[in-house]
């Protein structure tokens, strides 16, 4: 234990951003090295999917002060990164083994708090009143099916959950919904699933499609 804690505390750079370049951050049908958004600018230019500025300022302007988050299918932690920048409490949850372990490689870099936890994200029992739900409900779907999927979405509202951070991709994803190409059906599941529909703006997804991210209370909503 004594030898990994001297490890840890000396990580450099090179080592972080080698251990990253050889990892399949995304599943093994993708190439190695490539996150899912960006990571920390201290290890310089990871190749990424997709910028975080857009769904970072949709939920920054909604934060009005520090607070606890969860980060529901985190990847390796790009948005609990920028978010505690910011001064927030972090948690980050992912079934993907290899994206945790390169979110705690780079916990440990940084020397920050952020928690990250290994698990499928419909059996994480949160905690905290902020939860991020970002292009992780399609592939729920797809692997456990759209009834289990709303139920989560239900179990997240009668808990602990306040403020709700939802977004869903529809038929240009890997794990296609196509019911969410329509906002329609989406304000539709979120209303039956007992969120109140704060705020709601149109992303430009990379793929060509058009998403939808959503800030979602659960005031006055009775199930």
């Amino acid at each position: 234990l004594t030898v990994h804690l001297e490890v840890v505390k000396n990580l450099s750079k090179e080592r972080v951003v080698n251990e990253i370049m050889n990892t399949y951050l995304n599943g093994a049908s993708e190439p190695k090295g490539i996150s899912y958004g960006e990571l920390p600018e201290e290890l310089g230019k990871i190749p990424c999917y997709r910028p975080n500025k857009p769904r970072l300022d949709f939920i920054t302007k909604h934060l009005k002060q520090p607070n606890w988050i969860t980060d529901l299918g985190c990847n390796a932690g790009h948005l609990c990164f920028a978010l505690q920048k910011l001064g927030h409490r972090v948690n980050g949850v992912d079934n993907d083994w290899e994206a945790i372990k390169t979110a705690k490689l780079i916990n440990d870099f940084l020397k920050v708090k952020n928690f990250f936890y290994n698990q499928d994200i419909t059996m994480y029992e949160n905690k905290s009143p902020i939860v991020l739900y970002l292009s992780s409900f399609q592939w729920i779907v797809q692997q456990q099916g759209l009834p289990h999927a709303i139920k989560h979405l239900k179990k997240l509202r009668e808990g602990k959950c306040e403020l709700l951070f939802f977004e869903t991709s529809g038929s240009d994803s890997k794990a296609p919904l196509r019911q969410a190409d329509s906002k329609e059906w989406i304000d539709s599941l979120l209303k039956e699933c007992g969120w109140q529909i704060i705020d709601c703006e149109q992303l430009k997804a990379e793929t060509g499609g058009n998403r939808y991210i959503y800030a979602l209370d659960k005031k006055n909503n009775r199930l």
